[in-house]
């Protein structure tokens, strides 16, 4: 079935013509994302984060140990990772919900689905896609990819437009509550304008990506997407997906919160939401490092030196952030790969019967 086919019978949409670009132009943006350029950015970054382990292991060990100190309280946050991938989970559903397919996954299997994809984005270089792949195809129902992948790719698009929002609410809140230096300034403001600037070619970004994400080149799934993405129909629940991704954001500050509280770190709800904010702008920009690796380090790492805080400080707390993560790694990569195995092979039994 064509994509004007799809729409009319699906959601009775109007068919948007999109016109494909020459393979022979390369946009900006293309070559920014290609395979060579985002490998040749992977291995100078790795080159800077081993200079600067070396230059200051001692201040890493000393992170690490301090680390150790949280004890038992470490296993407070998993309730509180639960929490927030069950809020991301409302939004991918919303955009299941409003996209055209005979069946809706239930909130357990998508949040499995997204545990799973989380951990092997951790542990694969490809720009946080490897675990949407996973999600599109766990997800897919009897009408194939076509099903799955649009409402992945706009959960997607709706996590990136919250992460932007959440960064630059936590970039104003610093510059307007507390006194910078104005070196602070300058840097924050630089950041807070590439994050705008990403935002503002959003369009672009998302034509990208649903170019790129689609598997074999199925123009006509991509097509879908940004119809769907374009109707005025469809924006209150894109919207939607955007809030409930900020709250995820928001939820997800509530761990340094919590970490901060049990180390005894003199930081309030502002300075926490400013910290994240930073962060999560470090972690946009250095999207291309597989399990964001350095980019939560250096951004709390920077964010508590602006707040007055001792940089050794923001790394304990981004070390035990890191072992949180593993932990929900390992979990992920048994629900892949043990749970998701025996689930296929007792389907290929009930179907033989």
């Amino acid at each position: 079935m064509s994509a004007k086919e799809t729409i009319k019978n699906g959601h009775k949409l109007a068919a948007i013509n999109i016109p494909e670009k020459s393979p022979k132009r390369k946009s900006f943006l293309r070559l920014l994302l290609s395979r060579k350029t985002l490998t040749f950015l992977r291995i100078i970054s790795l080159v800077v984060i081993a200079g600067i382990i070396y230059l200051q292991r001692d201040r890493i060990l000393q992170a690490l140990g301090q680390s150790l100190s949280i004890g038992w309280w470490f296993f407070f946050l998993f309730p509180l990772f639960s929490l927030w991938n069950w809020v991301a989970v409302n939004g991918w559903r919303q955009l299941i919900s409003a996209t055209p397919r005979n069946s809706i996954p239930s909130k357990t299997r998508l949040f499995m689905v997204r545990i799973e994809a989380q951990a092997l984005n951790f542990v694969l270089p490809l720009a946080s896609l490897g675990g949407e792949v996973l999600k599109s195809t766990l997800t897919a129902t009897d009408e194939g990819l076509k099903s799955s992948v649009p409402p992945v790719v706009l959960d997607k698009i709706a996590t990136f437009v919250s992460e932007v929002i959440f960064v630059l609410t936590g970039i104003a809140l610093f510059i307007i509550i507390f006194p910078v230096k104005r070196h602070s300034l300058f840097i924050c403001a630089v950041l807070a304008l590439a994050i705008l600037a990403i935002l503002l070619s959003w369009q672009k970004i998302f034509k990208f990506i649903s170019r790129i994400y689609v598997f074999s080149n199925n123009s006509s799934v991509s097509k879908v997407i940004t119809m769907l993405a374009l109707r005025k129909e469809f924006r209150p629940s894109l919207y939607k997906a955007i809030g409930w991704h900020f709250l995820e954001r928001i939820l997800m500050a509530m761990e340094l919160f919590v970490i901060a509280r049990v180390l005894g770190i003199p930081l309030g709800l502002t300075e926490v939401l400013f910290a994240s904010g930073l962060t999560a702008g470090f972690s946009l920009l250095l999207f291309f490092m597989p399990g964001q690796l350095g980019a939560f380090e250096g951004g709390l790492v920077y964010a508590f030196s602006l707040l007055g805080l001792s940089p050794t400080l923001g790394l304990t707390v981004a070390l035990i952030r890191r072992g949180r993560q593993l932990v929900t790694c390992g979990l992920g990569l048994f629900l892949l790969f043990v749970l998701e195995k025996n689930t296929n092979k007792r389907k290929r039994t009930m179907e033989k019967k």
